[in-house]
């Protein structure tokens, strides 16, 4: 399922282990410019390491959300009113979208 996924140090934002990121010619790609399919491909990835199940990768699919899109997430509370998620499921995914901006230095 991650075979399209490279592993890629990256500074001590996450935790010391190697996180999975989307690559293109062995370079990172800048999350912002992910398309659905790699936001999908990279929560795939993550679900086992952040604990969100597959009805939670359904809805971030059936809302279409971009790589763009996926970083503007800032309230649970919308993912929670527009998007029908889960209270737990919500927070969860605004905090490793969180995470992700925090890598912006990394991406440029």
């Amino acid at each position: 399922m991650c075979s399209n996924i490279r592993k890629f140090s990256i500074p001590k934002l996450f935790s010391p282990k190697e996180k999975e990121l989307v690559t293109e010619n062995d370079e990172p790609v800048d999350p912002k410019k992910w398309t659905r399919n790699d936001v999908i491909k990279y929560l795939q990835c993550k679900k086992k390491e952040i604990e969100i199940n597959e009805d939670t990768i359904k809805i971030i699919k059936r809302e279409k959300f971009s790589g763009l899109g996926f970083l503007a997430l800032t309230k649970e509370d919308k993912l929670i009113q527009y998007c029908k998620m889960p209270f737990g499921a919500a927070i969860t995914i605004v905090e490793l979208a969180k995470e992700l901006k925090e890598l912006k230095n990394f991406f440029v």
